[in-house]
């Protein structure tokens, strides 16, 4: 019988090595200095260089490792709570006007982005809404009740709390006799009236299609 290195109790030696009666004595052993010493400088190599960095909201001190030294703030809630520098911001609004004047470009909104083939080509939308008004659309054409649609790039700028915003229709179809602009609403948001009055004291058209709206068109176009 050999005796357990750990709990001293008499084992028949058949746990690995016989050293240790069972897997719980042999886990729970005691490492020596010299054991801790070896481990610890071959650990030493292996441990992240941390940095010390000013949260510029709430002025708490964080660590970060070299792969996050461009990282801000210390959380989250001070990265949105934080106000934006006016230079930032024009930054911000440059590099869009820059997008925007290179084509369309969706931003964001919560629905999903959606690819969709249209006679138009194919283009992303936003959301299952939009993806309706280009079926409605591409249909209103081969029926010839309308002479073009396309997805909208034309900015219009509008005022909202006290701010001057920009507003991008969602498409622009040409009837014979006029054209309007077409805005696809899930719902409303507090802005919208806003931008809708905008553009039609801007003397243009604007239809806003709405599920009612959509399903009419589907029922009395699709359908017949």
């Amino acid at each position: 019988m050999l005796n357990c290195e750990r709990c001293h109790e008499e084992h028949d030696g058949s746990f690995a090595t016989g050293r240790f009666c069972s897997k719980a004595c042999a886990n729970a052993r005691d490492h020596s200095e010299t054991t801790k010493l070896k481990t610890s400088k071959s650990m030493a190599g292996k441990r992240k260089q941390l940095f010390d960095k000013t949260c510029p909201h709430c002025q708490k001190v964080f660590r970060v490792t070299p792969a996050g030294l461009s990282r801000r703030f210390c959380s989250v809630e001070c990265k949105w709570a934080h106000p934006i520098d006016d230079s930032l911001r024009k930054r911000f609004s440059d590099a869009k006007k820059r997008e925007y004047a290179n084509g369309r470009v969706v931003v964001g909104g919560y629905t999903k982005r959606i690819e969709v083939s249209t006679s138009n080509g194919t283009f992303v939308v936003q959301g299952s809404f939009e993806v309706r008004a280009c079926i409605i659309l591409d249909k209103l054409l081969d029926e010839k009740i309308i002479k073009s649609w396309s997805y909208n790039k034309e900015r219009f700028a509008y005022v909202f709390d006290d701010k001057i915003r920009t507003y991008l229709p969602d498409f622009v179809v040409q009837f014979p006799d006029v054209r309007i602009f077409v805005e696809v609403k899930g719902f409303v948001r507090a802005n919208d009236p806003a931008k809708w009055k905008s553009l039609r004291d801007q003397g243009h058209k604007l239809e806003v299609w709405k599920d009612s709206i959509l399903q009419a068109y589907e029922q009395h176009i699709l359908l017949v």
